[in-house]
């Protein structure tokens, strides 16, 4: 009798360990920084692998940046970049910043990315498909 409850208990924690664990599951984009430095909070664009700069830039106003409220314009969005991250196998270290030429990976993108896009702090930037 005395295992019985024992037995519920180790299912019980293990079954919360599990949803634990699926609360932790997140969307990490993987990336590479061309130019510049991405900080932790930056506002950029979000262009999707559609996004065509000859034909949108004339509805976006000149000079405008990624905090400005913008017109709506196909396949383009703005985002803030809530975490960056230094992918080291399984382990993921938050950062502050990654300077160019580096790999990341940045969380919070799971409403503008389906599958690819290109992250710019301008919209005259063509995108970079696969």
């Amino acid at each position: 009798d005395n295992q019985l409850p024992t037995l519920q208990s180790e299912t019980n924690i293990m079954a919360t360990e599990r949803e634990e664990l699926e609360a932790k599951e997140a969307f990490i984009a993987f990336a590479r920084v061309f130019s510049g430095v991405v900080k932790k909070g930056q506002k950029l664009f979000v262009l999707g692998p559609k996004y065509d700069p000859a034909e949108s830039l004339h509805k976006l106003p000149l000079g405008c940046s990624p905090a400005d409220t913008l017109p709506s314009v196909p396949h383009l969005a703005c985002c803030t970049l809530e975490n960056l991250y230094l992918l080291m196998g399984r382990e993921l270290e938050e950062l502050q910043e990654v300077p160019s030429g580096n790999m990341l990976g940045i969380g919070g993108l799971q409403e503008f990315v389906l599958k690819s896009a290109t992250l710019s702090s301008s919209p005259a930037c063509p995108p970079f498909n696969p």
